[in-house]
């Protein structure tokens, strides 16, 4: 199958625009021809991470001095493009506790300068939806699966699970139209019955890590559930996206595209059916959390927190200390962390020994992170505790836990303050 190309497309596949946009529409053309897609579409939005532009983007086509060249030719993306480079917005009395040594400091600097220089916005988040809003139907380019599905889902905004195709959908303006941006491959494929009471984002979060397990890489549709908060869509979104790789999922009354079930199915039959029931939820909770023990390090806001997340955290731990020997991170955006200082949640988190941070200790450049982890073998975080099935299993490997403790907001406060898990 050919992929078509219009005139600019050509053009920019032939260098006219400079050997970055030309390898930017390369890459694109041969992502399109492997998913065999028909056409190129014009992409509204794209955000990207700039993580590792400074160091690992050194080699193939796209060179330091691509790169470099590109930025001081005055290239510019051509599409409303955001990024978050991790760690460059965090409170600078942390950085000798977490061993964010100068060299890191200009390294962050550095790709920070590269996306101002290409014309992109910092939001510095994992949630972009909580900081830029999206428009129905929007046909974009974007990393961060926790952010694709959530989009696809409750948005009705159309992206594939991108990588570096979502920087050089910037670029050009431009995507192969395939996966989810084509409306049959949004429709519903397995029917999810539910048959239990949600009672707190932490179920939502179980919920989604078990139906994404069901799933796979097909698109679910779950029928039973009441209207959804914000953070308790940000949680089911996370999870569900590691439990499987699923882009997106239907639910029935509460997302755009499922108004009905006849509408999530397109008017077709599902491929399966299943009911999850209380007991399913729970053997979750049973199945990824130890028993009860000490804790060291509890981590909350993943996705990045709300401002109504963090106000939420303020008044649990208001008048309340962490315990001696307990590390609590509550992770957001910056434009969060000046609300909440505004607003004086962020007195009250520290107060109590909470630290409210713009970082993940799962792309962290310091310690605790993926990069300290796995330079040293014998490192561990402790006994960890979260609320997000997402931070749950991604920390096995990038922060390497003894024991894993799951459960509700309430409980890991709890336990912040006691310094068990109970």
């Amino acid at each position: 199958m050919v992929l078509a190309l219009t005139e600019h497309d050509q053009k920019m596949l032939d260098g006219d625009e400079g050997p970055l946009v030309q390898e930017a529409m390369r890459f694109l053309v041969q992502l399109g021809e492997t998913f065999e897609a028909k056409q190129m579409i014009d992409l509204e939005y794209a955000y990207v991470y700039i993580d590792g532009m400074g160091s690992s983007w050194g080699a193939g086509e796209l060179s330091q001095d691509v790169l470099s060249d590109a930025i001081d030719s005055g290239l510019q993306v051509k599409i409303p493009t955001t990024t978050w480079v991790s760690g460059r917005e965090m409170d600078e009395s942390l950085y000798p506790k977490l061993g964010i040594t100068g060299d890191i400091l200009d390294e962050l600097e550095l790709e920070s300068q590269i996306g101002k220089k290409l014309g992109m916005i910092h939001i510095d988040t994992c949630s972009p939806y909580i900081v830029s809003d999206f428009q129905y139907g929007a046909h974009i380019a974007s990393i961060e699966s926790s952010a694709v599905t959530f989009l696809n889902s409750f948005k009705g905004v159309k992206t594939n699970r991108d990588g570096i195709s979502a920087f050089y959908g910037a670029l050009t303006g431009r995507y192969p139209e395939f996966g989810m941006h084509i409306p049959e491959n949004r429709r519903g494929t397995h029917l999810f019955k539910i048959n239990h009471k949600m009672r707190n984002s932490a179920d939502y979060s179980a919920l989604g890590y078990l139906i994404g397990q069901l799933t796979g890489l097909d698109v679910p549709v779950l029928d039973g559930l009441p209207r959804m908060s914000l953070e308790e869509m940000q949680c089911f979104s996370a999870a569900i996206a590691v439990g499987g790789a699923v882009s997106m999922a239907h639910i029935v009354g509460v997302t755009p595209e499922a108004p009905t079930l006849e509408a999530a199915f397109q008017g077709q039959e599902p491929k399966q059916c299943f009911e999850i029931n209380t007991v399913d939820i729970e053997a979750i909770y049973d199945e990824y959390c130890s028993q009860a023990d000490t804790v060291d390090f509890i981590c909350l806001g993943c996705p990045h927190a709300s401002i109504h997340d963090i106000r939420k955290y303020a008044e649990l731990f208001k008048g309340k200390k962490v315990a001696d020997g307990v590390t609590v991170w509550l992770m957001t955006a910056c434009q969060n962390l000046y609300l909440a200082k505004t607003g004086g949640e962020l007195d009250i988190l520290k107060e109590a020994g909470v630290s409210l941070q713009n970082n993940c200790p799962m792309v962290n450049p310091g310690n605790p992170g993926p990069n300290h982890t796995f330079h040293n073998p014998d490192f561990t975080v402790g006994n960890f505790a979260t609320n997000s099935m997402k931070l749950l299993y991604y920390s096995q490997n990038c922060i390497r836990p003894t024991k894993n403790f799951f459960g509700s907001t309430e409980r890991c406060v709890n336990a912040a303050i006691s310094g068990r898990w109970e």
